[in-house]
């Protein structure tokens, strides 16, 4: 399919050029071209640039920015090639207002959540925060903020402070009627502090304070990440049918999943699958970890560059770490190569975020070299791991590393 050209509602030609699909070579030739028209400056020396006095590139802009945003739901890569071209106009040609959501999706989704240069990721929400002050945008404020939060703050300012963004998006998302952004920021908040081990009590406050919100204005899917994290809290609290289950008396953990797959954002059905996850392996129930560890891979492309797939690669790490210790052979040099991916990945991480990765990529080095005989450093990674989970306050992280430094120990 041609790219198809523009036009603005009398039909006059607007020439601009717009992807009516994704292409790949396309968005790696506006890439170059973004990246050699910025040269060395900085993201936040971007800033100031003039405002776009052409008033029908203005409604173009206008237009790209509604499509891309329609686009992100139906083909996120659709929506960054967009983006990627709104940027180039915008730097050629000057700042409009959607000029923040071409630089949110190109610098902070693309750059820093899927190519996982974080630092730019960070650096480039600086910058369309910034945007959304200096043309006093209200209307995209809810957006810009989850969105920066979402793919870049928590990469390097953790957890904790990008709850802090989640809570002003859900705020400026009230004030304006962005309910979807507000519902999503209630998700973030509280899955969030699931997974940096929060007091499960004010995790559960939370869940039903913002679920009142969502119940009440039907954003089915973020209902369904609450009721994810409550029936997780049940279930550590012994509140479940078992161990193994989320079901109770008025929750069908069955009929649950099956409606996942119908969710319009397969991002957020992955949280009830990393939830699940983390349960069993707090329980140390094997089976039942392997086998949801499995159904969360399938939504890992549905959630590129967000911390539920950081913690998904995490508790993969520690469930294959526990199922080699049963294997033998070939099946067990599988489980200690994916042991090893994970430390990787969270090495990376750690340096960009220490406070929420340095302790989980200790944790996960220990369960390495106790698979591969070092036991020496499997001992001083473990004490590591605790002291830098009870420094940062990640509860769940500390009694995991406890726990598996316990078993090391008795062996």
């Amino acid at each position: 399919m041609r790219p198809s050209l523009l036009r603005c509602a009398n039909g006059f030609m607007l020439g601009i050029w717009m992807p009516a699909k994704f292409i790949p070579p396309l968005l790696i030739a506006d890439h170059v071209k973004i990246l050699r028209r910025i040269g060395k400056r900085q993201p936040m020396e971007l800033l100031d640039l003039p405002e776009m006095e052409d008033e029908r590139l203005r409604s173009a802009m206008k237009f790209m920015g509604a499509v891309a945003k329609a686009a992100y739901q139906i083909r996120p890569e659709l929506c960054v090639s967009i983006c990627a071209r709104i940027v180039d106009i915008s730097l050629r040609r000057g700042y409009t207002p959607e000029t923040a959501i071409g630089y949110l999706a190109y610098g902070v989704i693309f750059r820093g959540g899927v190519r996982g240069d974080h630092a730019a990721g960070y650096q480039f929400s600086r910058l369309v925060l910034a945007l959304i002050e200096r043309f006093d945008n209200h209307q995209q404020r809810a957006e810009v903020t989850f969105v920066s939060g979402y793919f870049a703050n928590s990469w390097i300012q953790g957890l904790a402070d990008s709850e802090e963004l989640f809570r002003r998006a859900y705020r400026a998302g009230i004030e304006t009627g962005d309910n979807f952004h507000a519902s999503c920021a209630c998700s973030g908040i509280v899955q969030n502090m699931l997974m940096r081990g929060a007091d499960l009590d004010d995790v559960l406050n939370e869940s039903e304070r913002f679920g009142e919100f969502l119940n009440r204005v039907q954003t089915t899917e973020n209902v369904g990440t609450m009721l994810a994290i409550q029936q997780t809290i049940r279930n550590l609290r012994g509140q479940t049918a078992s161990e193994r289950s989320f079901s109770d008396e008025s929750f069908d953990e069955q009929a649950f999943v099956a409606t996942l797959a119908s969710y319009g954002s397969p991002h957020l059905a992955h949280y009830y699958f990393v939830d699940k996850m983390l349960s069993q392996v707090l329980w140390d129930r094997l089976d039942e970890a392997g086998a949801v560890l499995d159904q969360s891979k399938r939504y890992l492309k549905e959630s590129p560059g967000m911390q539920h797939a950081a913690e998904h690669h995490f508790l993969s790490g520690l469930i294959h770490a526990r199922l080699a210790d049963t294997a033998s052979g070939r099946v067990r040099r599988r489980h200690v190569r994916a042991v090893k991916r994970a430390a990787r990945r969270h090495r990376k991480w750690a340096t960009d975020a220490p406070a929420t990765f340095a302790h989980k990529h200790r944790l996960l080095e220990a369960e390495q070299n106790r698979l591969l005989g070092y036991n020496e450093t499997a001992a001083a990674r473990y004490d590591e791991a605790i002291e830098l989970a009870e420094r940062h306050g990640y509860q769940n992280t500390q009694s995991i590393a406890h726990e598996r430094a316990g078993r090391f120990h008795l062996t």
